[in-house]
Order: C-alpha cells, then structure tokens, then sequence
C-alpha cells in the first residue's frame, strides 16, 4: 500500500495546477485509482511546473515500487488516465496510438484485462511503415515486430483497424486468402495477431522458411503451421512456405499422399508442412533432429504409416547422395543452416499449445 500511496502521490502536484490533463477542467481529484485518490501528493518527484514533451512524457523516473529502479513515464501517465475521466493526457500526443484512425482510439478499453493506455505506454510513438512495423522490439524481454504489439491493440479501435495493417506480411500462399480478424481455431488469438507476433516481412525460400521465428525455439515453418491449421488461409490452408515443405514426398510413391486424411486434429497436409524439403537419400534420412534422439527414417516411417496410404515413406531405401547432394548438404551443416527439424508428438502437442493461447 505504502508503495501505491508512492506512485499516485506523483499525480498529487499535477492535480494541485491541472497539469495531467488536456482540458484542465477534467481533472478529477477524487477519483480513486488502485484505492488512491489523484489528489494524492508527493513532492519529491518535483512535477509541480511539469511541462509536457516528448523527453519529459518517456523519460525514466524512479520507480516507488521497487527501489534503485526506474519506470517510464508513460506507464505513469497511462496508470493515472483515470484521473482525466476517460479524456486526453498532456502526454497523450507522445503515446503510441495505434488506430489508423486516431480518433478512432479508446483508451479506457480493457484488451485481456489490460487497459489499452497501459499497452500504449509500452513503445514510443512512431509513424507507420514497412519498415517501422516490421522493426523488432523487446516487450516485457520477449523479442516481437513492433507490428505485433500494434497488431494486439486493434481491438482498441473502434473503426478503421490499426495503422501496420497495410505493411503487415500475408502469411498465406494467395494473399486473399489471409482472414486476419478470424479468431484461430481452438485459440482466442486473431490470426493477424499470431502472424505479426512471430513472423516479420519476409521474401520466402528454402533458407527463410527453415529460419528461427520470433517465438523462440520455432522455425518459420512450425510457426506458419499454427497459422495454417488455426484456419487463418481459409479452407486450404496453404501458407507463403507451401512450396518449400516436404508434402507429398514423404511418401515413397508421391501419389499415395493423403492429404487431407486425419491424424488426431490435424490434416496429413498440415502436419508435413512444417518440415522443410530436403534432398532423400541415405545421408539425410540417417541424420536426426535437433534435440531428437530419432532419425528422419524413424520419424518419416511414423509419418508414412499414417499419412501414405502404401505406408511406405521416402526414405524407405533412399538412393545414396550424389556429389553435389552431398557437397550441399555439408555445407549447409557448416554454416548452421540444415535445417533438421522433424515433427513429433511432443511437436503435434506444442503446436495445438500455440493454438490454445
């Protein structure tokens, strides 16, 4: 309590001259916020001639609540928006605003129980592009495109979407097929949510698809699998990585693929694509995955049983490595690129958690 009565006490001075709000008439002194009042007062953050601007809205100040540490400003600010009634801040202009309509912003709305001020407070204003939406930052120590967090806060706009949304990839393989505002199946994300969170822009290839995605310890693929099966491409649910998965060449016999045969809650099409094609033959099919104690043979033979209709998978009796296979496949084990990653029922479990978030 005594660490609360710190951080409202901040506002008590801003209430005495009407300086927290735009329009000062709005300031409510009794308002009670975390069961403190606004009119509450501490003199030792010396805010009594305050004046608003972009250094002094995102400067760190110190934090009441945990000694020798500081806090943005604009969590302050975002804290104490009540004490304005609902309307602007001075420092409001300084926020993260994230509605491509700005008026179109509700700050007072609650996202997962979070205010949608708070959630402004966690990066600076900025102007929407390409590049900026797409720029990785570090919220709560958890690296994400800035989009991502834009993305999370549309549900803050009335009308109009949020500002990144034009300069947010297509996770899918036909663009028009995306459903962004579609919450993913058994989840309560929305996909376009999911997708900028874990995925920034792209050019698709063998090597970017293979690639580790924001969420940690996923590639590219995995985590386009989880948008693919959430249902956020429609009834295919092909993502802009299709054509680098191994799909039908887990089996044998290509044609003896079921795609659309299902395995627990997944489609055969779905579960193969998160692994990433790669030349069959004895080198590769003895190489197991990373953190895997089984081979690609083990794991493809598992597969093939279930999703082949013959059974059989390709790297049943693959062909020996030509000299160019095998020259490719060193290579890329140099430098760390070979992407091993094979699908298993601990995986199946992990991706159907992605869902369930």
């Amino acid at each position: 309590m005594v660490a609360l009565i710190k951080v409202f006490a901040l506002f008590g001075v801003l209430g005495a001259q009407g300086q927290m709000c735009v329009d000062k008439k709005q300031w409510k002194p009794d308002v009670v916020v975390q069961k403190i009042k606004c009119s509450l007062g501490l003199t030792m953050f010396k805010l009594d001639s305050f004046t608003a601007s972009q250094a002094t809205c995102t400067a760190q100040v110190d934090n009441p609540m945990e000694a020798g540490k500081k806090m943005s400003m604009t969590s302050v600010v975002a804290i104490m928006s009540p004490c304005c009634g609902g309307t602007p801040t001075v420092c409001d202009t300084y926020l993260l605003n994230p509605c491509a309509t700005p008026s179109a912003f509700k700050r007072s709305m609650l996202v997962d129980k979070q205010s949608c001020a708070m959630m402004a407070s966690m990066t600076p204003a900025f102007t929407a592009s390409e590049a900026t939406c797409n720029e990785k930052i570090q919220i709560d120590g958890n690296s994400m495109p800035r989009g991502a967090l834009v993305s999370h806060m549309s549900a803050c706009c009335t009308s109009g979407g949020d500002m990144c949304a034009p300069y947010m990839m297509s996770p899918c393989q036909t663009a028009g097929d995306f459903l962004p505002d579609k919450v993913v199946t058994s989840g309560t994300m929305l996909c376009k949510t999911l997708a900028a969170s874990t995925v920034s822009k792209f050019t698709p290839s063998a090597a970017t698809c293979s690639a580790a995605s924001a969420m940690k310890g996923t590639t590219v693929l995995q985590v386009l699998l989880s948008v693919g099966v959430g249902g956020c491409c429609g009834a295919g649910g092909k993502t802009v990585c299709a054509p680098y998965t191994l799909g039908a060449n887990l089996c044998k016999d290509p044609s003896k693929f079921t795609p659309d045969k299902t395995t627990g809650k997944i489609k055969c099409g779905a579960m193969v694509a998160s692994l990433p094609a790669f030349y069959i033959n004895t080198a590769t099919c003895a190489e197991k995955g990373l953190g895997q104690t089984s081979t690609r043979t083990v794991v493809m033979k598992g597969m093939a049983s279930l999703c082949c209709s013959d059974a059989v998978s390709a790297c049943a009796s693959p062909p020996k490595p030509t000299t160019t296979q095998a020259q490719t496949v060193a290579s890329s084990a140099q430098r760390g690129q070979l992407s091993r990653q094979v699908l298993t029922v601990g995986f199946l479990a992990a991706v159907m958690a992605v869902l369930a978030v």
